[in-house]
């Protein structure tokens, strides 16, 4: 599994949902994960260091950390980081920097995607403080051409 957050000015919010994935119930020598500063101008930068020091020593198949050196829009930052993905990635969970995923989300996940009835799956996005109120509905991302819609 590769998980791919694109992030810009959100250092603090990026740690978080960084924290949150080495919680997660799923075995980090499955898990490739990919993070890209699009160009944070705050201290988005160092807080991601301070987290990668934390990862590094904990047995993930593969951590890549990238930095543009400018803003390149939300979607081109998020095209830009699945260019940096393992291209033998077969599934591939694309998270928002702010997000928080439950201890067991990545399990849920895998094995939904191991019904050979099921394409695509995605998770149900709610806001922190109303868990029953859905925040957004899934993305596509189309890897072989750039796109995120």
């Amino acid at each position: 599994m590769s998980v791919l957050i694109a992030t810009w000015n959100n250092g603090a919010e990026l740690c978080a949902c960084l924290e949150s994935l080495r919680q997660a119930g799923y075995p980090k020598d499955r898990v490739e994960l990919v993070v890209f500063d699009n160009g944070s101008s705050d201290d988005t930068a160092r807080r991601v260091r301070e987290c990668r020091a934390k990862l590094e020593t904990e047995g993930w198949r593969r951590l890549c950390f990238e930095r543009s050196p400018r803003n390149l829009g939300a979607f081109g930052g998020r095209a830009e980081a699945a260019r940096l993905l393992d291209p033998e990635a077969e599934l591939i969970l694309s998270l928002d920097d702010d997000v928080e995923v439950d201890p067991d989300a990545l399990a849920v996940l895998v094995a939904a995607m191991a019904d050979p009835r099921v394409g695509v799956v995605g998770a149900r996005i709610v806001y922190h403080d109303a868990p029953g109120e859905v925040a957004s509905a899934a993305g596509y991302l189309n890897r072989w051409l750039g796109t995120f819609s």
